[in-house]
């Protein structure tokens, strides 16, 4: 297993802890019934935005398998998407 690889499971690991996360947030706000709430934005944020960055990083994990030459792109995706998970955790606390 390459580092590519390695890279590739920790940020889909990460990703996949924030959609679980998100996922359970959004039902908890959706169960105390308030009016306008869970907005669209909190999706976005919460589910729709973890869900591409995963869907993008199997893409690129499968390519990386399967051709050699796409290792070095699978290593930059992996890399970026663990840096842009750093808003989620510093600015914002893991949620909303």
């Amino acid at each position: 297993m390459r580092i590519a690889d390695i890279l590739t499971i920790v940020a889909v690991t990460i990703w996949g802890a924030i959609l679980l996360f998100g996922r359970m947030l959004l039902v908890g706000v959706a169960a105390q019934q308030s009016p306008g709430y869970p907005r669209l934005g909190q999706i976005d944020w919460l589910i729709v935005g973890p869900f591409g960055v995963i869907t993008l990083l199997l893409i690129f994990g499968w390519m990386g398998s399967a051709y050699r030459r796409t290792k070095r792109v699978q290593w930059a995706v992996a890399v970026i998407t663990l840096l842009a998970v750093l808003p989620y955790f510093f600015f914002y606390g893991g949620g909303v």
